[in-house]
């Protein structure tokens, strides 16, 4: 509660999120400051998807402990846009089977 009421203290009492890669180049510092070693760093990005760091532009420690990681250009995955896909509308699905049995109402939960 406190922390939403008074930002100021979200550094003090939760951290604050931290550049582990930067320009594509490993904070080292930063590393040691989190005390983190590079094969944790090395098992964060792959749980993001990342299994080399040559496709990392930025890496960001975030306070729970998860690493944010955003791509170098040549590493994103292109987009439907990218590809001039044309666009489809987006629907939410609908729950029909719920522990073997058929729903009738058709509801969403």
């Amino acid at each position: 509660m406190i922390t939403q009421k008074f930002r100021g203290s979200r550094p003090f009492l939760e951290g604050k999120p931290s550049f582990i890669i930067a320009n594509g180049k490993i904070q080292f510092k930063e590393l040691k400051k989190n005390k983190l070693d590079f094969d944790q760093l090395l098992h964060l990005l792959r749980s993001q998807g990342v299994f080399s760091i040559r496709e990392v532009e930025y890496g960001v420690l975030e306070t729970n402990g998860s690493v944010s990681v955003l791509k170098k250009s040549p590493y994103h995955y292109p987009t439907k846009k990218d590809l001039h896909y044309p666009e489809r509308p987006v629907t939410f699905p609908i729950l029909l089977i719920l522990d073997g049995e058929v729903i009738e109402e058709g509801s969403i939960c």
